[in-house]
C-alpha cells in the first residue's frame, strides 16, 4: 500500500550518584542539595511517535517514503538525598512536537523464499512547541514475509536523535546516539 500508519516507542533510563563538591538548587521548587552530601540520582527518557508514511517513490529495488509523526517526549530527573531526610526531589519536563523526514530502504539480498536484507536509512527534522532537532538513522533490516500480505522485520544500526527545547527558565537539551536493534510486524 502507499499509506501506512506507524508507531515507535524509546525508553531509555540511566542511574548514577555521587557527592556534589558545592551546594546548588534543584526541582521546580528550588530545594537545596548540600556539599558533599551522598546523592542518587536517575534520568527517565521517553519518546513516542505515531504519524502517516507515503511511499512517493517504489521501484523493485527500492522505497523513497515520506513521514509526518506527532512526538510526545517525557524527561524525569530524580534527586534523592541522604541528608535531605532521604527525600526525592523530582524534575519533570515533557512536550508534544512534530518531526517530518524522509526514509529509504534499498533491497541488498533476496533469497528465493522472500525475505530481503535491505538498507535502511532516514532523516527527519523535529518542530513546534519551542522544539528543534533531528532523528537520523543509518542501519540493515531483514524482512520476513508471514503470507497473505503480512511480514515482519528485524533490523540494527546507528541512531543519533538530537533533541532541544526551550522553557521559560530552562533549555532542555540532550543528544542520544549509538546503537539500536529494532523489530516489527506488518499486517
Amino acid at each position: 500500500p502507499s499509506w501506512a500508519l506507524r508507531y515507535s516507542l524509546i525508553l531509555n533510563e540511566a542511574n548514577g550518584g555521587g557527592r556534589p563538591e558545592r551546594q546548588f538548587r534543584f526541582g521546580p521548587s528550588q530545594n537545596y542539595i548540600f556539599y558533599n552530601d551522598d546523592l542518587n540520582t536517575k534520568w527517565e527518557y521517553g519518546y513516542q511517535s505515531l504519524g502517516l508514511v507515503y511511499t512517493a517513490v517504489r521501484s523493485c529495488s527500492s522505497t523513497l517514503k515520506v513521514y509526518a509523526d506527532w512526538l510526545h517526549s517525557d524527561d524525569k530527573i530524580s534527586v534523592n538525598c541522604s541528608f535531605c531526610g532521604n527525600r526525592n526531589y523530582i524534575f519533570s519536563v515533557g512536550g508534544d512536537s512534530a518531526i517530518v523526514g524522509l526514509e529509504l530502504d534499498r533491497c541488498l539480498q533476496s533469497n528465493w523464499r522472500g525475505g530481503t536484507f535491505s538498507l535502511n536509512t532516514k532523516a527527519g527534522f523535529i518542530f513546534l512547541d519551542d522544539v528543534e532537532g533531528w532523528d537520523i538513522k543509518l542501519g540493515m533490516r531483514y524482512s520476513i514475509p508471514l503470507g497473505c500480505g503480512r511480514g515482519g522485520f528485524l533490523g540494527g544500526g546507528y541512531r543519533y536523535f538530537d533533541y532541544k527545547k526551550s522553557t521559560s527558565a530552562y533549555l532542555w537539551k540532550h543528544a542520544l546516539e549509538g546503537g539500536y536493534l529494532e523489530m516489527g510486524f506488518v499486517f
